[in-house]
Parts: C-alpha cells; structure tokens; sequence
C-alpha cells in the first residue's frame, strides 16, 4: 500500500488523504486498511499504544461509496454494533 498523502498536525493528528477516480467495489475494506496502516506504521516494538495519535481518513473519490446511498459526503467511524459506542 502506498498513502497519497499523509499529514501530521501538532504531533497530535495523523491525516490519511486518498485519491481514487476508478471505481473499486472493494474501498470500504481498502480505506480500512489504510486507517490500519496509518495506525500501525507509529508503532515500534515494545511501544505502549497511548503513544498512538488520533488517525482521521479522508477518501476523495469518484464514484458512490455504498450505491444504495445517494450523497455526496459521508462520515463514519470504529463503532461498537450493539452499544454505538464510538471508539
């Protein structure tokens, strides 16, 4: 995987910012991967995770997310299915 743009801002926030223009029924599994990997790559072994910054996605791309969806921004987050509780 190679990220298109990765920005950091006051050693607080990780940005992931992707670009796409063909269509990929696969980017929900793909965007989450790269969620992961923006996550993963501040790690060294032995490194406690309250070192890990907040890691925001931003996916640019051309063509609709989930088809049955007709809208032209989305938001979503890592949420717990049966309490809702945002992580």
């Amino acid at each position: 995987m190679i990220l298109d743009l990765l920005v950091t801002l006051n050693h607080e926030r990780r940005i992931n910012i992707e670009l796409q223009i063909l269509h990929q029924s696969f980017w929900p599994e793909r965007s989450l991967g790269y969620a992961c990997k923006t996550f993963t790559n501040q790690l060294k072994k032995g490194q406690n995770y309250d070192t890990l910054m907040q890691t925001i996605h931003i996916a640019i791309i051309d063509f609709p997310l989930f088809p049955n969806e007709h809208i032209f921004y989305s938001q979503n987050f890592f949420m717990d299915v049966v309490t809702r509780r945002i992580y």
